[in-house]
């Protein structure tokens, strides 16, 4: 249930970014809107288990890298904190959702506005449950880049340009910050080990 919690906004977002043409408008609509709906649900139910019973869930999909200094895996973790937060990303983005399907009618482009929009919550739902820094910085970066996508959805305009470069020039220096900080750590925890040897 958690992951699946997780990734049905990805899911939805990938179907109305790939079958966006054969479904039409109101398909992309349908299912990116009934995606986060369901994630909604799944997270009223999330923070009812792990908010109201405090029982933590620790979920791990398998390893990333495996060596002898190193090992991450893809690792989720819903605490009280995390499934707040997956409350707030859902049923938030489900309302934008909801309010864009009348504001962007006539719009061109409607299921890629959609199929952006459904992705965004989806991998911010992976910052905010993710088990260690590495999947936090897989949410982030994908966040980073479909803010540049939604920002530069009106790509005929040079505004919308402008103001989209920008922000992935903002991105791209919190990722070299966030980076070097990947490294102290690394840095700290690898000459302490060797240290206490």
């Amino acid at each position: 249930m958690y992951i699946t919690l997780i990734f049905l906004p990805i899911l939805g977002s990938i179907f109305a970014g790939f079958f966006g043409r054969k479904v039409g408008i109101f398909g992309a609509q349908f299912i990116t809107c009934l995606s986060l709906f369901l994630s909604a649900v799944l997270s009223s139910i999330a923070f009812f288990e792990v908010g109201f019973c405090n029982s933590p869930v620790t979920i791990n999909l398998g390893s990333w890298i495996d060596s002898e200094l190193l090992t991450i895996s893809w690792e989720f973790y819903f605490d009280q904190l995390s499934v707040t937060f997956c409350i707030m990303i859902t049923y938030i983005t489900f309302l934008i959702l909801v309010y864009t399907v009348y504001y962007m009618d006539g719009q061109p482009h409607n299921q890629r506005f959609f199929s952006y929009l459904s992705a965004f919550a989806g991998f911010m739902l992976v910052l905010v449950t993710a088990g260690n820094y590495f999947v936090m910085f897989v949410g982030w970066e994908f966040i980073g880049i479909i803010s540049y996508l939604l920002i530069s959805y009106y790509f005929t305009r040079i505004q919308a340009v402008k103001s989209a470069l920008l922000a992935l020039t903002m991105n791209r220096l919190g990722d070299m910050i966030l980076s070097l900080a990947f490294f102290a750590l690394f840095a700290t925890v690898y000459f302490r080990f060797f240290y206490s040897i």
